[in-house]
């Protein structure tokens, strides 16, 4: 009797999760590729998916609804095999993920390259003031001064860019006459080498990007000329910047504003607004 009611506990442990008794649909006829199916509460809609279980629970194929009459639905086979009195269990609809979400939402939007290069010219508004402390006069100096730059911008992720720049601008600032420049106008005129690596963070994506970044200076004289300065050598500054990218099918154009300190030394204090424009590829 022990026995007897360990094999009906079995039993019935087995139906609980055997796909009879959550599948509501059963194979009813099948005809080559056919199939007709009936359902005691289940109420299938056209195009639904089923999959077929076999007796041991064992996923045998695959059907798609095509009519439905009552409790009644004709299917046709996709996949596998289909027999009488298998059990069809409808396919859950997968969750898709947010990326392939926003993908599709997007659909015919390039994808961001890895990385660009190109070119930016423009020019910056350098600005110096300097101290004489044996004659203790002060002077001021400003004027713009173009550059141009060669570009290379690479996307460490959606949100982070790495932009480097190497090319040619002029530091041509002229003041009054001071004793300190020997009564003749106060000059300088240097033409520099410069490197700047900016990191940059993306604030919007899409066809206009907005960012904001911060960047390292280094300044190479190439040419030099100065009774303001008397030692002129490798320069560096640390500059804060914003701007935009305008993203099209094969080209990039983007515009940039940068404000640099240089470093302060003996009575010497100089900062720098630049402007660029350019193209990307």
């Amino acid at each position: 009797m022990k026995g007897f009611k360990n094999f009906l506990f079995v039993l019935l442990l087995f139906s609980f999760f055997s796909p009879n008794l959550w599948s509501k649909g059963r194979v009813r006829k099948v005809k080559g590729k056919k199939v007709l199916l009936v359902f005691k509460k289940e109420s299938p809609s056209k195009g639904d998916i089923y999959y077929l279980y076999d007796q041991k629970g064992r996923r045998r194929g695959a059907i798609k609804i095509k009519k439905v009459k009552g409790k009644r639905a004709f299917a046709y086979l996709l996949k596998g095999k289909a027999r009488k009195k298998w059990v069809a269990k409808k396919r859950r609809h997968r969750r898709r993920h947010k990326s392939h979400v926003n993908q599709t939402a997007n659909q015919g939007m390039a994808l961001p390259k890895r990385y660009r290069w190109g070119v930016l010219l423009g020019g910056k508004v350098n600005s110096m003031q300097v101290s004489f402390a044996s004659t203790s006069e002060e002077l001021k100096m400003n004027a713009f001064n173009p550059a141009v730059y060669g570009l290379f911008d690479y996307n460490l992720t959606k949100s982070f860019n790495l932009r480097t720049l190497l090319g040619w601008e002029d530091f041509q600032l002229s003041g009054d006459p001071l004793t300190a420049c020997g009564n003749v106008a106060c000059e300088t005129k240097i033409s520099y080498l410069s490197g700047v690596g900016l990191g940059r963070y993306m604030i919007t994506s899409g066809q206009v990007q907005l960012w904001v970044g911060l960047g390292f200076n280094i300044l190479m004289p190439l040419s030099k000329q100065s009774n303001v300065i008397s030692e002129i050598q490798v320069t560096t500054a640390l500059s804060l910047a914003t701007g935009l990218d305008l993203n099209f099918s094969d080209i990039q154009l983007p515009f940039q504003v940068m404000y640099g300190i240089y470093p302060a030394k003996d009575g010497i204090s100089a900062n720098f607004i630049s402007l660029a424009l350019g193209i990307n590829f």
